[in-house]
């Protein structure tokens, strides 16, 4: 866990690492019980504090990347598909829609712009 955390946080790390490390979090957590997992993975190794969906939340709306920020969107969207986590989005001022079957998230606020 320390290793992911080091890769997401790291702006000189490859933009395909970064990536990688956030569909692998995403998959686990999307998982039943998966945030419990990784909140458990966090409390044994103490350098690593993480809470997913406020890195997500900060990284759309401050990576230098565009092609990473449009990454932490899509990764946002696929965990709003799964009604458990929904609350947990919705606490970092994001709203979610289905359309046809597929989630999109976007600001509460169209005033606040992620690209």
């Amino acid at each position: 866990m320390k290793e992911l955390c080091a890769i997401i946080s790291d702006p000189s790390e490859t933009l395909m690492n970064r990536r990688a490390v956030l569909w692998a979090v995403a998959h686990v957590v999307n998982q039943e019980e998966g945030e419990a997992f990784i909140q458990v993975m966090i409390a044994m190794n103490h350098e690593c504090h993480i809470d997913f969906f406020s890195i997500l939340s900060h990284m759309i709306s401050n990576e230098d990347s565009l092609s990473l920020r449009a990454t932490c969107l899509v990764i946002l969207s696929f965990l709003s598909g799964n009604p458990s986590l929904r609350q947990r989005i919705v606490d970092q001022h994001w709203t979610c829609q289905s359309y046809s079957g597929n989630a999109l998230c976007r600001p509460e606020t169209f005033q606040q712009s992620v690209f």
